[in-house]
Parts: structure tokens; C-alpha cells; sequence
């Protein structure tokens, strides 16, 4: 019976080691056929913005993806966070008025044009132009379409 039970024992640790040792194996030597983990793969279409569109006098930024959006109009000074449906944004013309999460009583009124536009700070092209409209004061710029 004692030999039985050490046969036992020196079989499980003997099947322990075995797999073990394939475990190392494969972190030191990695099948090449494997899929590989793109940058694409691993960030949700969802957390990419759709598009990003800025302008100058006075200085502004925005980010808009499917569900939200982040606005910093004048130069930081005012920061307003959208909840709204921008998924059709990749049109010839997109118009819609949207609530702030931060003053519910205002709204920002957001008009996108699908026409060449000329940064007027950097000179740089971008296909849209944008257009917002927050407490009686217009601030334009130019988007580009992050697809």
C-alpha cells in the first residue's frame, strides 16, 4: 500500500513539472501564428472621437464622439459636456441643438458643413467647418473627421 502511494505521489508531481515546464515554454517562445493585439483591436470604436474641430477669436476646442461631446470655448474659460447622438455627424450638413449638462437651461447650437475650410491660425485645410452658437455668441472653426 505504501508503495502504491508513493507511485501516486511521484506520478502528480512528475505530471506537475510537465506542465510546468510547457507553460514556460510557451511564455519563452510565443507562437508566431498567433493573432496578434492590434492599437485598433484593443480601443473601442466607441472612445474614439468621430471628430475634433477648433477655431480661434476666441480660442476653442472640441471632441465629439458617438454619445457625447467636450467643448472648451474661450480659451478654457467655459467647459460644457454634451450627452446627445452625434453617430450621424458624416453627412453633407449636420444641425441639432443640444442642453449642457452643466447649465440645463442653456443650449449650444452646433452647425457642420461639409466643405473645405482654412484654419485661420495655422493655415492648415480641414474638410468641415463648424459653426457654434452658446449664449448669444458665435464661435467658427474648422473639423476633421477622425473615421
Amino acid at each position: 500500500m505504501k508503495n502504491i502511494l508513493i507511485t501516486l505521489s511521484f506520478l502528480f508531481l512528475l505530471s506537475c513539472s510537465e506542465k510546468q515546464e510547457e507553460a514556460e515554454n510557451k511564455l519563452q517562445n510565443p507562437d508566431s501564428s498567433k493573432t496578434e493585439v492590434t492599437v485598433k483591436d484593443s480601443f473601442p470604436e466607441i472612445l474614439k472621437p468621430l471628430m475634433i474641430a477648433r477655431g480661434s477669436e476666441p480660442g476653442w476646442y472640441a471632441e465629439f464622439y458617438w454619445d457625447s461631446a467636450a467643448i472648451s470655448l474661450d480659451h478654457d474659460e467655459i467647459k460644457l459636456n454634451l450627452k446627445h447622438d452625434f453617430s450621424k455627424l458624416d453627412v453633407s450638413e449636420f444641425k441639432t441643438e443640444v442642453t449642457t449638462k452643466e447649465s440645463p437651461k442653456e443650449k449650444i447650437q452646433i452647425l457642420v458643413k461639409q466643405e473645405a475650410c482654412t484654419e485661420e491660425a495655422s493655415g492648415e485645410k480641414r474638410e468641415r467647418s463648424i459653426l457654434l452658437k452658446y449664449k448669444s455668441k458665435e464661435y467658427k472653426g474648422c473639423a476633421t473627421v477622425q473615421l
